[in-house]
């Protein structure tokens, strides 16, 4: 990702895919909160839950965390 230009993301889950990390052009971590408000402003007012560590729970489509569906969330949002 450090040789990567604009507009360009990178995820990545942890051994049992329930947090992810986001990885901008440069190589830059996106801090989880950042994160979590990229997606707040996608759901535009659904909730979104976040632990701080890359754990994401949308209550209101699955009762775990979904990596997922946070990064597909945020490929509409970042790119």
């Amino acid at each position: 990702m450090k040789a990567v230009e604009p507009p360009a993301v990178g995820f990545a889950l942890d051994g049992d895919a329930d947090r992810l990390s986001v990885v901008l052009p440069g190589g830059e971590v996106m801090p989880p909160d950042r994160v979590l408000k990229a997606i707040e402003e996608a759901l535009k007012g659904k909730e979104v839950q976040g632990d701080g560590q890359g754990r994401y729970l949308f209550p209101w489509y699955l009762p775990e965390p979904d990596p997922f569906l946070a990064a597909l969330l945020l490929m509409g949002k970042l790119l």
